[in-house]
């Protein structure tokens, strides 16, 4: 089984057990995941232009990202984060777990989880 390191977005240096995460801006996923359902319910019935599409995603806010940091190098440690400990996600079972279990959540879609994992494992 193969164990993976996890480096910090704030100081470019693996996170070791215990001492940092992996986490996202879950209230602005949910944020865009509504202005996305809202500019939806909007749209007029008919075709659509991408010209139509980029001009109603203008007021839809960015995706959340996913970071990883030290506690000592996060900006914001005292966000309200959804965050879970690197070492629960060491191996690759651990992170098909990850993948499984936010897969269930409403608000995961919204934010770049399926390229920061495929970016972190390449």
């Amino acid at each position: 089984m193969s164990f993976f390191a996890w480096i910090c977005d704030g100081c470019g240096k693996p996170v070791a057990d215990g001492k940092g995460y992996i986490c996202v801006n879950n209230l602005m996923a949910r944020d865009r995941r509504e202005a996305m359902k809202a500019a939806r319910a909007a749209r007029a019935p008919g075709p659509h232009t991408l010209a139509d599409l980029h001009e109603e995603m203008q007021d839809v806010p960015p995706e959340a990202l996913w970071h990883v940091w030290h506690r000592k190098c996060d900006p914001e440690p005292e966000g309200d984060d959804y965050w879970f400990g690197v070492e629960r996600a060491r191996t690759l079972a651990d992170i098909l777990q990850w993948n499984a279990h936010l897969a269930e959540k409403n608000w995961t879609l919204y934010t770049n989880w399926h390229r920061f994992i495929q970016r972190r494992l390449s």
